[in-house]
């Protein structure tokens, strides 16, 4: 096996967006809530199998917001949907935007998210398109109200 190790080249890998790289920490017993590309955190030198994710790579300035729709509110929303963005940190914004994109599942929503940490949600995800002139940072939250 080092024989092999020794042998390999370094190999170039390029993102589809402009954006850097991050770290994302795995904690024990969350194997089951893990999807692909999130809670996964790879070293250098480490053997990893065919297609398995080794990093993430967050955008420097991002152009849609993932957001998770409770059970209570899954028949509400729709593609094209208008709605209002409302950003709580400085500056404090308010946007108007439109989903793109409704999820076909029901899914284990980011712990973040969750009201209990110890009580996992579900919700449903939707992206939503971040207009020009909303200044977000990767990973803030912000509101979303239906117009």
């Amino acid at each position: 096996m080092d024989e092999l190790l020794a042998r390999s080249k370094p190999v170039e890998l390029k993102a589809p967006i402009d954006g850097v790289v991050i770290a994302i920490p795995i904690r024990a017993n969350e194997a089951l809530l893990r999807r692909p590309g999130e809670k996964v955190l790879r070293r250098a030198g480490e053997v990893v199998a065919s297609g398995e994710p080794i990093l993430a790579v967050a955008q420097v300035q991002p152009s849609e917001i993932v957001a998770y729709v409770g059970e209570a509110q899954l028949g509400q929303l729709r593609e094209k949907m208008p709605i209002e963005l409302v950003k709580n940190t400085p500056p404090a914004q308010i946007a108007r935007s439109e989903v793109m994109f409704v999820g076909p599942t029901v899914e284990v929503m980011p712990e973040r998210l969750w009201r209990n940490p110890a009580i996992p949600q579900w919700g449903r995800p939707i992206v939503v398109k971040i207009p020009e002139g909303l200044k977000l940072v990767p990973g803030e939250l912000v509101g979303i109200r239906q117009l």
